[in-house]
């Protein structure tokens, strides 16, 4: 998925998100066979923050690799 594409696909989600009462969402990503690009990773921190109060949990599959590292910097976040 190209940035554009991510940013496309997060603005048809959000008002879905936002429409559910607060910390019900479960939350996946399959991120098999993407390179998150610096610019990509701060978009979805971004997201990410503005979506904590709707999210009960999330998680993450497919990582591996030099992935990993982007995935830590999210989760510390």
């Amino acid at each position: 998925m190209s940035p554009v594409e991510l940013q496309a696909e997060v603005a048809f989600v959000l008002p879905i998100l936002y429409s559910v009462p607060k910390n019900v969402v479960l939350s996946l990503a399959d991120v098999r066979g993407t390179h998150g690009t610096p610019e990509d990773i701060n978009f979805i921190n971004g997201i990410t923050a503005k979506t904590k109060s709707y999210v009960h949990k999330r998680a993450i599959i497919g990582i591996v690799g030099v992935q990993k590292v982007p995935l830590k910097a999210v989760n510390q976040f």
